[in-house]
């Protein structure tokens, strides 16, 4: 049987996949440039291949929910969620096409991380859409996909704190207090964060968790009977993109690989005003790089084993080309080398940074203000005019980036609306005891 066919197969597979859809291009460079609303017009009218399917929705959902679109984000994101359910069942016939192509030939399923940041960014839609119980169904969901792959995800404090403030807002207490938990047990923020565990152990009625007293604590920022609480959830900069690398291992074979570079993303100093006075907050930040690093080093034994197998198969298709005919075995070997190609696509409308602001405020109609200094960038933004009630939890949103290169200098600053219909949460701190009782 000649080998023509399929030699002619495999090119066509490279040459149609080893690029990602020109409109996911575009439309990133839209809202890069400060346009959210042209890009997302770019991607309703996209025509992107089956493989790039979840990465046109990911984009859809962070631009969407940067540009204040809540229904529109909850859309795609829940339709990125379904559409990774329905691709778990890995077809045959698409991984055999890796074998003499790239792994730019399958579906892009996200990382690890990426697949957990879909529900981090439905959570934050909920709260700001005022369905907690909606953001609760996200946090388990999240939960779910942290205990799957622990190893690299434990350390996203700020989806393991969002989750905790999802059970809050929906009254599962019993289950934010566990995720508070986790959070004094695993991060480098068990003493600012007890300061928001004391406060809604207040509100319960509790003892804050299990081995910490009210005299272990800090001074805490309690929220007082007139106090009620603005949640601001801040995304700076860009998530650092994938990088191709390769190991030549022959004269004409080698390894492609995607990796993150090694790149420091200064933390971002945040500072909330009210009234143009500085106030007390609480805070916890994760850096989307760090973790995506390793989620994608959690799949690297998945990722050998298959370079391992396409290498083999490469070789054997090379070895019969060059029985069957020296010129084709030259060509064969050309483009077996030619097709190995690292896959780099991402979720790079990713932020470099997500951070969770909690600031108590006192009850009464204030402006609030958030001062964001972040590589080059030094804004102070308008967050908007919140009538505070007590005991209610208050919603905002704030989404900067740097310049890319081809629009340096430029800043896209988008501000998207607050929750201006807060929720109450139960039971309110009005039926709580004045003080806590020890354990």
């Amino acid at each position: 049987m000649s080998l023509r066919p399929l030699i002619l197969c495999t090119a066509a597979l490279w040459l149609t996949g080893c690029a990602t859809s020109y409109d996911l291009y575009d439309a990133r460079a839209q809202f890069a440039s400060g346009a959210p609303v042209q890009a997302l017009t770019t991607l309703e009218n996209a025509d992107v291949s089956g493989r790039d399917a979840l990465l046109l929705l990911l984009d859809k959902g962070a631009i969407a929910f940067s540009a204040g679109q809540y229904s529109q984000a909850k859309d795609a994101l829940l339709q990125a969620h379904d559409l990774i359910e329905e691709w778990d069942q890995i077809r045959v016939g698409e991984q055999s096409a890796t074998l003499v192509t790239s792994e730019w030939a399958t579906r892009y399923r996200g990382e690890y991380s990426e697949q957990l940041w879909i529900h981090s960014y439905l959570m934050m839609t909920f709260l700001m859409l005022g369905e907690p119980s909606s953001a609760a169904v996200e946090a388990r969901r999240a939960l779910a996909r942290m205990d799957e792959h622990e190893s690299s995800l434990k350390q996203d404090w700020f989806t393991r704190a969002l989750i905790a403030l999802s059970f809050e807002a929906a009254g599962a207490h019993d289950s934010a207090q566990v995720e508070y938990r986790k959070l004094v047990n695993d991060s480098h923020y068990n003493g600012q964060w007890n300061q928001v565990i004391q406060r809604h152990s207040r509100r319960i009625g509790r003892a804050p968790i299990d081995g910490i007293t009210s005299a272990d604590l800090p001074t805490p920022n309690q929220l007082g009977n007139d106090e009620g609480e603005l949640i601001v959830f801040v995304q700076s900069g860009y998530i650092d993109k994938k990088q191709p690398g390769d190991l030549p291992i022959d004269i004409d074979l080698r390894i492609a690989y995607p990796f993150y570079p090694v790149q420091n993303h200064w933390k971002p100093s945040l500072d909330v005003l009210a009234d143009g006075k500085r106030v007390a907050a609480d805070r916890i930040d994760t850096p989307l790089t760090d973790v995506s690093k390793r989620s994608l080093s959690a799949r690297g034994t998945v990722l050998a084993t298959k370079q391992i197998a396409r290498i083999a198969a490469k070789k054997a298709l090379v070895d019969a080309a060059a029985k069957e005919d020296d010129v084709l075995g030259g060509v064969v070997q050309i483009l077996m080398f030619a097709t190995e190609q690292a896959d780099t696509r991402s979720w790079e409308t990713l932020p470099a940074w997500f951070s969770l602001i909690r600031v108590p405020l006192v009850e009464g109609p204030q402006t609030v203000s958030l001062r964001i200094q972040h590589e080059g960038v030094d804004k102070l933004i308008e967050l908007g005019n919140f009538d505070i009630q007590a005991g209610q939890l208050h919603f905002a949103t704030y989404r900067t980036t740097q310049p890319l290169p081809l629009r340096d200098g430029y800043f896209l600053e988008t501000l998207t609306q607050p929750n201006t219909e807060p929720f109450e949460l139960e039971p309110t701190l009005e039926t709580l005891p004045e003080q806590l009782p020890e354990t």
